[in-house]
């Protein structure tokens, strides 16, 4: 989606949108530091018509860049766009990640018996993904150490867009897979609370936590 670069965030989501056409990691990363400038003064109509650009993005990119773009999501919610634009994308990708990511643990316990699976610390990232990519299919090995390491960015995204709008509330509480996933994540890790609370507590409470 191009927009009219009528305005300076209209303009960064043109060159975001272009950057990823072309596959240009530094446009991208360019585009993506002006569009959060820009986002700081724009309208609300405007942040939303970004978020619109961005989700469809977020669609594309992998677990553990994907990760990163996500953030920037839930900051435009949290700078006033409306949030119905990311739910549908949001959803499937945290679906998706969360599936990974408790593959992730599977191999690494059938791979590597005895051992503890990592924290997903980013300093532990490479050394994680040596040993993984020794074991498995390299291209495999990356979407699965991604998607464990990547995690955490994904869940702020989804409490951010949880937090702001019941409708995504709902949408995610209705996706078996993401709460089987969301399940077996939780003795791995320690940074599940936030997000499991979101998708187990009773309405009410989940609108009084934003």
């Amino acid at each position: 989606m191009i927009f009219e670069s009528a305005t300076p965030l209209a303009r960064a989501c043109d060159a975001l949108v272009r950057a990823r056409r072309e596959r240009d990691i530094e446009a991208f990363e360019s585009a993506t530091a002006q569009l959060w400038e820009a986002a700081q003064t724009a309208s609300a109509d405007e942040l939303t018509t970004a978020l619109a650009a961005c989700a469809e993005l977020l669609g594309e990119l992998g677990p553990g860049f994907g990760g990163e773009f996500a953030l920037l999501c839930g900051a435009l919610i949290e700078l006033g766009a409306l949030p119905e634009p990311l739910i549908p994308v949001l959803r499937a990708r945290l679906t998706e990640v969360a599936g990974l990511a408790v593959e992730f643990t599977a191999v690494w316990t059938r791979e590597f018996p005895g051992e503890a699976v990592p924290e997903p610390g980013p300093a532990e990232f490479d050394a994680v993904l040596d040993r993984l990519d020794a074991a498995i299919a390299p291209d495999h090995a990356v979407r699965l150490a991604e998607s464990w390491f990547g995690w955490q960015s994904w869940m702020r995204c989804a409490t951010t867009l949880m937090q702001h709008s019941a409708t995504a509330r709902q949408a995610c509480r209705a996706d078996p897979a993401l709460l089987a996933a969301v399940a077996a994540l939780e003795p791995a890790r320690a940074d599940m609370t936030a997000l499991s609370t979101l998708l187990s507590a009773p309405e009410g409470a989940a609108a009084a936590a934003r």
